[in-house]
């Protein structure tokens, strides 16, 4: 669970992207696997000062004989690690293809970590529902190209500017 962003109060400093990794977080929480590090803050000048968030599950917290690790920076999108008994030995990083647009929505996230903290691999890409509908993960049929959902913040309360601030 998330507290405040980096900075004072109600003001989060270089965070543009705040109530996305808030919303992510939260997705997780209610899905049952919450990471057991969150680390969320922005690059520095050299990479643009671009919003990045790393969640990771330690050994004792996914299956398998390591721990996952997912990263998101918003240019680039979602990326994951599987590591090994200690969090620096990464085994595997690569791209998650799964997520196909920088911005996925926070519970096709959590369904995609969810897979891979207690199976640790990724949700297979053809489990679409036959038809034109998406699949679970927000996947497209095999034939479309579409991207798969997109998270945009709510309209509610929580979200609405207040003199500059977002609210917490």
């Amino acid at each position: 669970m998330l507290f405040d962003p980096p900075g004072p109060r109600g003001k989060p400093q270089g965070m543009p992207h705040w109530p996305y990794v808030k919303a992510v977080d939260d997705a997780l929480t209610t899905r049952g696997i919450p990471p057991g590090t969150v680390r969320a803050s922005h690059h520095g000048l050299e990479r643009g000062l671009t919003t990045y968030m790393t969640l990771a599950w330690d050994v004792s917290r996914a299956s398998g004989r390591g721990g996952i690790r997912l990263d998101w920076e918003e240019r680039q999108g979602w990326y994951y690690a599987l590591t090994g008994l200690d969090s620096y030995d990464v085994l595997l990083y690569t791209v998650v293809t799964v997520l196909r647009t920088p911005m996925a929505a926070p519970e096709t996230v959590a369904d995609v970590a969810e897979v891979l903290v207690r199976h640790r691999r990724l949700p297979d890409r053809s489990s679409g529902r036959s038809g034109t509908a998406p699949g679970r993960y927000g996947l497209p049929p095999p034939t479309s190209a579409a991207p798969s959902s997109v998270w945009a913040p709510s309209a509610g309360p929580t979200m609405a500017p207040v003199q500059g601030r977002v609210c917490s």
